[in-house]
């Protein structure tokens, strides 16, 4: 049969990468970050490209091949299970045993039976084992006859737009593109602001066609300083076939845009073309840039696309620099960048009354308060964004913001409603799809959850809260390896968030890891606590364990939730409802309490029922007779 060069490439790739892992089987240290150091591989890159190739997390990658080798050693050698378990790179016998169960359908003692022998090398023989597709075994009748072979697939492979499955690999979209940050040549460096409003502006334009994936500004902003990565490596790295570079020069009141769409795999030039205007003109010449990039694609554009390709928002110039500078200071993310912000916002408001995005980012902006994140102002945002879709009813980003006022008021038909408006407005949104993600998730569809999350992810794929929100997913649903992962993605990203690292550590003590859990447990220590604390930690889990770090963790924090699920995890049923109650009381209990898998031995507690009821979640979560029903 043929094979692609495209299908060469990346079968060997995966070859390289399982010699590297067998190289260093008996390494239990050998993780995520190993691996790709070894092949040279960014660890978000190396995520990516598994994810596309082979449907699996590096650490199932890694897991599925040190559990193949370690049957190979039961079967053909008087090791013992735990012996092999080492050998293979586990560091913890019981994990393996239950690794191996999971992975085969049988315990490892079982594999040393000559039917398990015969069998294997018989499935093994006629190629019935795929990589990554283990097979279970029926144990009912297990010592004497076979009766069954399950062949299955083990994690899941990315969506597609259309969002069928590909079996193998993920196909890139044929009209992928990216658009990298622009260089500012003004004199003035404060000019960024208008800079970066341009590619803002090129990229919400091109986000309307239909037939194109866009790639979010967060990940395109990531290589800004990119030095020496090539346009080939950031194509790669964002699965795109397109890339848009440019420059602005900003003098007075002109203006020069160099521009050029490149065929991303071998950095072709398709169409340049430089634009020395005015900067009144600036509007028809965002509108030229637009259209001129979509014929260079080969783009077909129905009347009403051409109709949202040409939209400005507004022909005032003031107005659009003050909605620029919002949006510049808005990014910032910090209380008192979100200030200014909103003053540019007005400003841009004042300017031109009909501009509806300025309407938006205002509304946006009140909607991240860094004071009171569970006590948005309701009203105020709901205003704004009713009166942006006024003027522009297609700004899908509008609906999500009344979407998040309906969830503040509890009113979740509303928010799903919402939600639906938003997203068939702008389908590859990456702030709706991860908003309507945690939606999903909080309200029981957890399919769905993941497949926008993921959807999210291919838009946005180097955007941090992408990953911790996917993270939050799995860790909810006790995929603890690929939480591991998109939490080491996720430091990648975004250094020293100290949150981040408690998860880290609470993940790698469940996985059996626990002298990296305690290592994260010590850098979390150093963010969070203005004294060292690592030989306080040393001394606390020698002496009582990882359970003596829970119980130190809980004298620590002042958040009754935290409170709350540390005494989950140490078994205190009492302490943990009341502390609860107490995060209840105080209105610092976030939703997302209800999906925690250390409250599972709780659901049926009358008081921790009551808490839902509150929350007005009850229905999603026990049915009329109070049974849990997720």
């Amino acid at each position: 049969m043929y094979k692609s060069a495209y299908d060469m490439e990346h079968e060997d790739l995966l070859q390289k990468l399982r010699q590297i892992v067998l190289a260093n089987l008996d390494n239990e240290n050998f993780g995520v970050s190993q691996l790709s150091e070894h092949i040279g591989m960014s660890r978000s890159n190396l995520f990516r490209k598994l994810k596309q190739l082979t449907g699996k997390s590096i650490s199932c990658f890694i897991r599925e091949i040190r559990l193949e080798k370690s049957l190979e050693l039961l079967l053909n050698s008087s090791d013992t299970a735990s012996e092999i378990a080492y050998k293979v790179g586990f560091n913890s016998p019981s994990y393996f045993h239950k690794c191996f169960y999971k992975y085969y359908g049988f315990h490892p003692a079982e594999a040393k039976d000559q039917s398990a022998n015969i069998l294997y090398k018989r499935i093994k023989s006629q190629k019935l084992v795929k990589p990554g597709r283990p097979w279970v075994i029926s144990r009912i009748v297990y010592p004497v006859v076979i009766l069954l072979i399950i062949i299955f697939g083990v994690g899941y492979t990315l969506l597609n737009t259309d969002n069928t499955q590909s079996s193998t690999r993920e196909i890139p979209i044929e009209k992928s593109i990216a658009v990298m940050p622009f260089q500012n040549l003004s004199a003035e460096e404060q000019n960024q602001y208008f800079v970066d409003g341009l590619v803002d502006d090129l990229i919400n334009r091109l986000s309307r066609v239909q037939g194109i994936s866009v790639i979010s500004r967060t990940s395109s902003n990531v290589y800004r300083e990119r030095a020496s990565i090539t346009i080939p490596q950031i194509a790669e790295e964002l699965n795109v076939n397109y890339i848009i570079e440019g420059s602005v020069q900003r003098d007075a009141d002109q203006i020069r845009i160099n521009i050029q769409l490149l065929n991303a795999k071998d950095d072709d030039q398709i169409w340049s073309h430089i634009y020395d205007r005015e900067l009144n003109d600036i509007f028809s010449t965002q509108t030229e840039i637009a259209m001129t990039v979509t014929s260079a694609m080969h783009l077909a554009l129905t009347p009403e696309q051409t109709k949202e390709l040409s939209s400005s928002g507004t022909k005032n110039i003031k107005a659009l620099e003050y909605y620029q500078l919002g949006r510049f200071h808005h990014d910032k993310m910090s209380k008192e960048s979100m200030q200014i912000a909103m003053s540019y916002f007005k400003e841009a408001i004042n300017e031109d009354p009909n501009y509806a995005r300025a309407y938006l980012g205002l509304a946006d902006a009140f909607n991240i308060s860094l004071d009171k994140p569970l006590e948005p102002n309701i009203e105020k945002k709901r205003a704004l964004a009713l009166k942006a879709l006024e003027l522009d009813e297609n700004l899908g980003e509008a609906h999500a913001i009344l979407a998040l006022c309906y969830e503040a008021e509890k009113n979740w038909k509303g928010a799903a409603s919402a939600y639906m408006k938003a997203i068939n407005l702008e389908p590859n949104s990456p702030r709706i799809l991860r908003a309507y993600s945690q939606f999903s998730y909080l309200i029981g569809n957890k399919k769905e959850a993941r497949m926008y999350i993921d959807k999210a992810i291919k838009n946005d794929p180097l955007s941090f809260l992408n990953h911790h929100y996917s993270a939050f997913i799995y860790a909810n649903e006790e995929q603890y390896e690929e939480t591991l992962e998109e939490i080491i993605i996720c430091e990648e990203l975004s250094n020293n968030q100290s949150w981040m690292l408690i998860g880290k550590s609470h993940v790698n003590y469940v996985l059996g890891n626990v002298s990296e859990a305690v290592d994260a447990l010590k850098k979390y220590a150093e963010i969070a606590y203005p004294k060292d604390h690592s030989k306080e930690i040393d001394s606390i889990y020698s002496i009582k364990g990882y359970e003596g770090l829970l119980e130190w963790q809980i004298t620590k924090t002042n958040f009754p939730q935290y409170q709350s699920e540390l005494y989950a995890y140490l078994g205190d049923e009492e302490m943990s409802i009341s502390a609860l109650e107490r995060a209840f009381d105080e209105n610092s209990l976030n939703d997302y309490f209800v999906v925690r898998p250390c409250y599972k031995d709780y659901v049926n507690n009358p008081r921790f029922k009551a808490i839902v009821k509150k929350k007005k979640l009850y229905d999603y979560y026990y049915d009329k007779d109070g049974n849990y029903i997720q």
